[in-house]
């Protein structure tokens, strides 16, 4: 099985939508990781233009907070999630890749063993691909929502798992550690310099206060 996207019929003619196809599937196609979604391959023709990746059995994380929130009454399950999507994280930012647009959507939980799957590269940031920038409002950073392509980096990713953690707490209702509080804290940072440097200094922190 593989999942299917494709343009709408009335997007096919803008090229700029096309575009956003293409980067989607050259940049998930140099990218193998268990906790990123697999790029198979792309077809184009006269009349349409469509992507295959990897199917993946399963729901958001906002899907699952909508309809099973006492998993994420469980900390160890949302620190669970948020080491799993710091791997594949941490993929992305060895190739100079920033993911800018995490959010509760795009993160998919396997139904078998509720292992992270990062969906939708549509977005992301990188050298050769800096022009479709896009990201989620309400989980983009500071300097990403200002537009500031010279200022992105992998900081920028952190601020959004910072927003990740933050939306799960509001809509779960969980009450978290305080060090749950202390590290979402710090990822949300509006001073870039202040929020962790890394997804391995993040993963260090996580990895201390579970101990």
């Amino acid at each position: 099985l593989y999942f299917m996207k494709q343009l709408r019929p009335e997007l096919f003619t803008n090229f700029g939508n096309r575009a956003l196809l293409h980067k989607e599937f050259a940049l998930g196609k140099s990218i193998s990781h268990s906790n990123i979604v697999g790029y198979h391959s792309i077809c184009e023709n006269s009349d349409e233009l469509y992507i295959l990746m990897e199917y993946v059995q399963g729901c958001t994380i906002e899907e699952r907070l909508e309809n099973d929130r006492g998993f994420f009454m469980k900390e160890d399950n949302v620190w669970r999630i948020l080491l799993q999507l710091l791997d594949g994280l941490k993929v992305l930012h060895s190739k100079s890749i920033a993911y800018v647009d995490i959010n509760a959507s795009n993160i998919m939980l396997t139904q078998v063993g509720n292992n992270v799957k990062i969906v939708d590269l549509g977005f992301c940031f990188s050298n050769e691909f800096s022009h479709t920038l896009g990201a989620t409002k309400d989980f983009a950073a500071p300097e990403v929502i200002e537009g500031n392509v010279s200022n992105i980096d992998e900081r920028s990713d952190i601020y959004s798992v910072g927003c990740l953690m933050r939306h799960i707490s509001k809509r779960s209702g969980a009450k978290y550690s305080l060090q749950f509080k202390k590290i979402m804290n710090r990822c949300l940072e509006a001073d870039k310099a202040k929020r962790f440097a890394t997804v391995d200094e993040m993963i260090r922190a996580i990895s201390r206060c579970n101990r």
